[in-house]
């Protein structure tokens, strides 16, 4: 966990950062200004939902990495990074992850807002991501070598799903406030965007087996991932819905018809999975007790508790916050 960065790291996040995300650009916009393979497919992908969704993703990425450019304004070579702490006029505030709280009690800790752990974490990993897998993808896709294009999406996937489930919640930052919710953003329309050219691929990879229609395990395993990667980002929607996206772009590329159902099916399953799990965290937020405008302490900094100053009755609530 990166508690604080240093001048000369800030700047190696900025260059690798900036030069991966160059490359992503790059080699992306080369290989959708090419014709693909065209050998009998037993499905393919819309281009123009894939180039749509690639716009999204440069331009959300351009934005986002503009987060690591900003004056380095204090004395110290050393810069603490912040962890869900967020500050207005009225000072800094925490994100408290608690189903069923809608505000942000403030609290008396100092915190640089203008960078966040997580999304410093996220931007390493999308800089190998970006950099290694992606222009080795490109490279394999141009030389026709399709099977060693889909284990590096495979890789690209892995990194992408890691990121989503695991970097970003592990700093206590799983509540989105507005200045993390871009951070989710990205690395969420990352891993949809990975998901759609593992799809994309690995249609022209199944092209030459003998068999191109799906067994109906296939079929059921394909739609049960799908709706275990929309439950295993929720109650956050987003991932969830770039799987639609990906899943219709799939229904439009003109699909054999056992594989149209299969994504009908899926789209039908993720759809029920997105709405379930909206009820359920509605359900919880209205059965839990509403705390709003509750005056915090925060106890010494070595103990990393908080306490509710108006609530005798509440002893410490334990966070992981950094000392």
């Amino acid at each position: 966990m990166l508690t604080a960065i240093t001048y000369r790291h800030l700047w190696a996040a900025r260059i690798s950062s900036v030069s991966s995300f160059a490359a992503y650009v790059f080699s992306h916009a080369y290989i959708l200004s090419l014709p693909g393979p065209n050998p009998p497919r037993p499905y393919a992908t819309n281009d123009i939902f894939v180039i749509a969704f690639f716009v999204y993703s440069a331009v959300l990425n351009f934005v986002w990495l503009r987060q690591l450019f900003f004056n380095w304004d204090i004395s110290s070579d050393t810069l603490p990074l912040s962890f869900g702490c967020d500050k207005t006029s009225e000072g800094s505030k925490l994100s408290i992850s608690r189903e069923g709280w809608h505000s942000f009690p403030t609290v008396d800790v100092e915190c640089d807002p203008r960078v966040f752990s997580a999304s410093l974490s996220a931007a390493q990993c999308t800089a190998v991501s970006h950099a290694t897998v992606i222009v080795a993808w490109s490279i394999a896709w141009l030389r026709e070598q399709y099977l060693v294009s889909q284990i590096l999406l495979a890789c690209n996937l892995g990194v992408q799903l890691y990121a989503v489930f695991m970097l970003l919640y592990v700093d206590d930052d799983d509540t989105i406030t507005p200045l993390n919710d871009m951070t989710h953003e990205v690395m969420k329309t990352g891993a949809g965007i990975a998901v759609l050219y593992f799809m994309r691929t690995w249609n022209v990879v199944n092209s030459f087996k003998p068999v191109a229609e799906p067994s109906i395990s296939e079929m059921l395993i394909f739609a049960l991932i799908f709706v275990l990667m929309t439950v295993g980002s929720g109650p956050d929607p987003r991932l969830g819905l770039f799987l639609l996206w990906d899943l219709i772009s799939l229904c439009e590329g003109g699909p054999n018809e056992l594989w149209q159902n299969t994504f009908y099916g899926t789209i039908i399953a993720v759809t029920i999975t997105l709405i379930v799990d909206f009820a359920l965290t509605e359900s919880g937020r209205s059965s839990s007790p509403h705390v709003a405008d509750v005056s915090f302490h925060v106890a010494p900094a070595s103990t990393g508790r908080i306490a509710l100053a108006e609530d005798p009755q509440v002893d410490f609530i334990e966070t992981p916050f950094p000392s």
